[in-house]
């Protein structure tokens, strides 16, 4: 949120940012907290300090010393695995698992919760009214139809699709493939968590914005959060 308003303050055009795509985030810790017999918190604590977590049940007979060593085991295991690997490694670990089925089980299911890809619910959006700033959008209905494109959550995630596998686009006009937004320009970069690419940060603004100075801001944006999640 705080780097979508520096964007559309600093820009003064329309930013997009999305939050990391928790499936290329990598396990630092997995620990299952025991909450009350038989149910259990897994915890998951990625590389960049986010934590993703899940209800569990298991067996009531595992003792919460068990279940701490058995954390252990699978921290030892999972350690600076991509997120969207934990459910194949936790399927080879199966064998050691083998007196704990229903834990193991489980685990199996909170793998595909823990490793879900971002959502268009997982984009802020900051400061759309300012294309209204534009003569471009003086005429209301012009201005209504833009507003209401940036307002729909999945039209902006058609809108970055591919984005997060290249460190700059630039989409003029009709090649953002929207025809609501065939008067905008969409600029997008990357953000990193190591050697990955996590999220996608972008600015909209009419087509005769300045793309040189569009592009600085985004590139310095870019490695900042970049060095904030990776914990430079």
């Amino acid at each position: 949120r705080q780097a979508a308003q520096v964007l559309s303050d600093v820009t003064r055009y329309t930013s997009i940012v999305t939050a990391p795509q928790a499936a290329k985030l990598r396990i630092k810790r997995l620990q299952v907290v025991p909450v009350s017999p038989g149910v259990g918190l897994m915890v998951i604590v990625t590389d960049s300090g986010i934590v993703r977590d899940t209800m569990i049940n298991y067996s009531a007979a595992l003792e919460p010393d068990h279940l701490y060593m058995i954390s252990k085991m699978l921290t030892d295991k999972l350690q600076d695995l991509p997120l969207d690997r934990l459910r194949p490694a936790l399927a080879e670990m199966q064998e050691r698992l083998r007196d704990h089925n229903g834990l193991f089980d489980a685990l199996m299911n909170a793998a595909d919760v823990a490793a879900d890809t971002t959502s268009p619910d997982d984009m802020v959006i900051g400061g759309p009214t300012n294309m209204l700033e534009y003569p471009e959008y003086s005429d209301v209905d012009k201005a209504r139809v833009v507003l209401r494109a940036l307002e729909n959550r999945d039209v902006l995630a058609h809108m970055l699709r591919g984005s997060a596998r290249m460190e700059f686009t630039v989409r003029i006009g009709p090649e953002n493939n929207v025809p609501e937004m065939q008067d905008c320009s969409l600029v997008t970069a990357t953000y990193r968590i190591g050697d990955n690419n996590v999220g996608t940060i972008g600015i909209i603004g009419p087509t005769r914005m300045n793309y040189g100075k569009v592009i600085a801001v985004l590139d310095y944006m870019g490695k900042s959060l970049s060095d904030i999640l990776s914990g430079r």
